[in-house]
């Protein structure tokens, strides 16, 4: 593969790789200018998901219901539909539910804000310690509507992201720091450093479909 005489094609080229191995599920991984005339490496993986529900929703349920968009819109999608007990918990300006997947200590986490335009208020306010506490609610009985989807989100890119975690050696932050020595030999002024992180969510491309018999995703990420 040829990343300083033909970088577009590069990317082409690995771009059809994961469409490949994906089944065409996976596509254009790595954006337009993802790959330069200075990459030497670039590692992909892929992972896989598909989980039936501990309760599979009733397929006769499923019935056209409003769903509402940002800006108040509201259109009808297919909506599965259970009362059973589920996780739950109230919490200040949003509710949470927790579906349990047959796998043991699985399970789908639904945050429903309670103002139609308030998710964006909830996103903000949301910790990782929140996030944790959400496996541990309560359970109650709950009728529970869920729209049948399909989401393909573009690639998100993770480096800044990484970055602010910590992780800034790997990404060559301060310059010179970096070191992939037991991958390819360090010179001092040529050597391997992670540029960009994209990932698929179809996950970062990440694919999450939902229907009344399991969960299916898929997530691609390339550096």
């Amino acid at each position: 593969m040829d990343f300083v005489g033909s970088p577009a094609l590069a990317r082409q080229q690995i771009n059809g790789w994961v469409e490949d191995q994906t089944r065409q599920r996976i596509r254009d991984l790595i954006p337009p200018g993802g790959v330069s005339r200075d990459t030497r490496l670039v590692l992909v993986n892929a992972l896989y998901l598909k989980a039936p529900w501990l309760e599979e929703f009733p397929a006769h349920a499923t019935e056209p219901r409003p769903f509402h968009l940002p800006g108040g819109t509201a259109v009808d999608v297919p909506t599965l539909s259970s009362t059973h007990t589920y996780g739950f918990a109230q919490r200040p300006g949003y509710r949470v539910v927790t579906v349990p997947y047959a796998a043991g200590g699985l399970q789908f986490v639904i945050v429903l804000p309670d103002a139609q335009d308030g998710l964006p208020a909830v996103e903000k306010g949301l910790t990782a310690s929140d996030l944790a506490a959400f496996a541990g609610v309560g359970r109650s009985r709950v009728e529970l509507y869920l729209p049948r989807l399909k989401l393909e989100p573009p690639a998100l890119k993770l480096g800044e992201s990484l970055r602010t975690l910590g992780m800034k050696t790997a990404f060559d932050h301060p310059q010179g720091t970096a070191d992939f020595g037991r991958m390819a030999r360090r010179k001092p002024n040529d050597y391997l450093f992670i540029s960009e992180v994209f990932q698929f969510i179809v996950t970062t491309k990440y694919y999450l479909r939902l229907c009344s018999q399991f969960t299916a995703s898929r997530t691609c990420v390339s550096m």
